[in-house]
């Protein structure tokens, strides 16, 4: 399944899943991170170790690593 870091800048999807450590998960839950909630990315940094990431209508930086383990899927059209 694709991540958030193999999102496209200005394609938003839609969040599946979120992996990792339960305090990993629990914050990111804490910030808007939670199933069903559209996500979008809408920029990479320079070198490529930072997203800046649009969630509830806030922007939210994180590391790549982090980006790989949100699970996505396209989001349905009118969402």
């Amino acid at each position: 399944m694709p991540t958030l870091h193999d999102l496209a800048p200005a394609r938003p999807a839609r969040l599946v899943r979120i992996g990792g450590d339960r305090a990993f998960r629990l914050r990111l839950m804490e910030l808007g991170f939670l199933p069903g909630t559209t996500v979008e990315v809408l920029r990479h940094a320079p070198l490529g170790g930072v997203l800046e990431v649009l969630v509830r209508r806030c922007r939210i930086a994180l590391r790549s690593e982090q980006a790989r383990a949100i699970e996505v899927a396209a989001a349905e059209a009118g969402s």
